[in-house]
Order: structure tokens, then sequence, then C-alpha cells
């Protein structure tokens, strides 16, 4: 059977693609590294937003494709990519660094650092915080995950996120939060019913074949 990513056929143009910040970081450069490797002919261009944006994005061919964590349109098509747990970060010297994993309720009694209503993020956590009957004592709100992370690791509070690189170069304990389990699935979203230029199928073909090379390697 013919793979459906075949590196060897020539495919040139440009790919406009919609990423949010924790992909954008952690996914985007080697995918993009590999495929214009092999397709120098191709120029892409990634623009950042938040879900929101992207979707509109999508719908209005503003971007050929884009990265979701949800199904939130019936004119898509969605692609499953990934799972990404949450979990709760903590300033280094925070008392509940100490913990090997954290519960939701342990977060209540202390300052929070909680996602701006326009994100994505903040449905899903809210969500969670109603599931155990409680309300984040909220310290500040934020846009982005990297600046989340930051306000974290100085000691402005605590935050329930996804788990980013940058995580890795700051001064803070992340510790896997069990209780409410939820776990993100990140999808690519396409344009349904509409001409997609080879380029753009191309590119959707491989990231779906990584993503489930990588998810058959985690099961094996």
């Amino acid at each position: 059977r013919q793979a459906a990513f075949n590196i060897n056929h020539k495919i040139e143009g440009k790919l406009r693609v919609g990423s949010f910040s924790s992909i954008t970081a952690l996914w985007m450069p080697d995918v993009i590294h590999f495929f214009t490797e092999h397709h120098p002919g191709v120029e892409v261009e990634v623009l950042d937003g938040n879900y929101n944006e992207i979707r509109e994005w999508i719908l209005h061919g503003q971007v050929d494709c884009g990265f979701l964590s949800s199904i939130v349109a019936d004119d898509l098509t969605f692609y499953p990519l990934k799972e990404d747990p949450l979990c709760a970060v903590f300033p280094a010297f925070h008392p509940l660094a100490a913990k090997e994993e954290v519960c939701l309720e342990d977060t209540i009694p202390y300052k929070q650092i909680i996602f701006k209503k326009r994100s994505g993020l903040r449905h899903i956590i809210d969500g969670l915080f109603e599931r155990i009957g409680q309300k984040p004592d909220v310290a500040y709100e934020i846009d982005e995950d990297q600046v989340a992370a930051g306000f974290v690791s100085n000691g402005f509070g605590i935050c329930v996120a996804p788990n980013i690189p940058i995580l890795q170069s700051l001064n803070v304990k992340i510790l896997p939060l069990v209780s409410p389990s939820w776990q993100r699935n990140f999808y690519m979203a396409m344009l349904k019913n509409v001409y997609h230029p080879p380029v753009v199928e191309a590119f959707k073909n491989y990231v779906v074949e990584q993503a489930q090379k990588e998810w058959d390697y985690k099961t094996s």
C-alpha cells in the first residue's frame, strides 16, 4: 500500500497554518522543518492565535488548516492528532511542590493564575472547578501559556495548564493533576467540501501520519 505521505513527490506553493502557543512551541518547529526540508518549494506561514481566532481563520479561508483542541464547527473536518493532559504548576518554594501529584481541591486555598475567558483553556478549567463545586481564588487572568508560566515562576500564584516546553526552563514544580482528570485532544482542522491544493493535502497527510507514529510508539 502506498504511503499517504510521499517525500519524493514534488510539492510547491504557500501554506498558511493557524496554531496556538503550546503547539507552536512544542510540535510545529519539527513538523515544518521536516516537511520543508523534503519540499523546499513550499513556504509555510504560521499564524499564532487563540482557539476562536484559529477557527474563524479556517472558516474564512485566512489559513489553509489549523490546530484546535476541540471539535467546534460543523463546517470543518477534524483529524485527531495527540492527547495532552493538564497539570498543576507551582512556584518551586510552594507548600504543594513537595507532593508527587495533586488534586484540584488541593489548590483551592492558594492564589491562582487563570486564563482569560477568550482562551480555549478557560472553559475547560472552569468546568473542572465546577465538577468539584469550588471556585479558584484568582490573582491574575492571563492570555498566553508562557506568560502564565512566568507569573507562576515569580511567585504570583499557581496555575492549571498544559505542560508546555518553557516550564522545563523555569524554577517551577510540575505535578500531575489526578482529580478530576482531564486530557486535551489536539486536532488538525480543515474546511469541508472545498478544494485543497496539493501542498495542503500533503501537509495534512504528513501531520496525521506523524501523529499516528507517535501514538503507536507510546502504546506499543
